[in-house]
């Protein structure tokens, strides 16, 4: 019996620190392609070659600002979910917020390359 609760209790660590292992490459991930999109915006800007309205240049601050409060939003419950593993819902959630936000500031900057 206690090899069973052993064995379910191993099953159960492993599973946590995969699914958070997953989050964390994920963020990196999108953290990595979203500052490279960044990079070539604001080399664009410098270069002169993108040329964005005053109304663009405020969705792009806007679209960066929400991918960076959804990346601190995922550090967030990515800790919360290292001890308490009731906070997957939450975390996924942060995760898939995190998603949108950067394929949103992505096409922006694309949108404006073009």
């Amino acid at each position: 019996m206690k090899n069973i609760i052993a064995v379910i209790a191993v099953a159960v660590l492993v599973g946590c620190a995969s699914f958070s292992t997953n989050v964390f490459r994920t963020e990196q991930t999108l953290t990595g392609t979203a500052y490279i999109a960044y990079v070539g915006y604001t080399n664009g800007l410098a270069n002169g070659t993108i040329k964005p309205s005053v109304t663009e240049s405020n969705a792009i601050r806007t679209a960066r600002l929400d991918f960076s409060a959804s990346v601190s939003a995922v550090e967030s419950w990515r800790s919360a979910y290292e001890t308490n593993s009731a906070v997957k819902p939450q975390l996924q959630s942060a995760l898939d917020a995190l998603t949108a936000n950067s394929s949103k500031f992505i096409a922006l900057i694309n949108l404006l390359k073009k």
